[in-house]
């Protein structure tokens, strides 16, 4: 199973003191997918310490994933790859682009 969060459910589950096991949990059972959307909100976090530990669990949720791109350039990147009759197409955000660093 994939399981892919809006960011309010990111932050509930890090308000959950019990987040770790239930982490660790959802991990047997499958993978979680973190979006471009999910780090650019979670940017936006005004306090550095919880906004840097919400990346870090983020980080640990996606397994260390990049986040999937935002749902244009997804769109974008499979109507290219189908006119050029390519069998697969990326979906992650591009490390060069501006979200990279943001990603640790």
């Amino acid at each position: 199973m994939i399981y892919c969060f809006d960011t309010s459910a990111i932050n509930r589950l890090f308000d959950d003191p019990e987040w770790e096991p239930i982490v660790t949990a959802l991990l047997s059972t499958g993978s979680i997918r973190i979006t471009a959307y999910n780090v650019l909100e979670v940017a936006k976090t005004r306090g550095d310490t919880r906004r840097t530990a919400l990346m870090q669990m983020m980080v640990r949720l996606s397994d260390g994933k990049r986040p999937l791109d935002r749902p244009n350039t997804i769109l974008l990147t499979y109507a290219a790859a189908h006119a050029k009759r390519g069998a697969s197409a990326v979906v992650n955000v591009d490390p060069t682009q501006r979200i990279s660093h943001l990603w640790t």
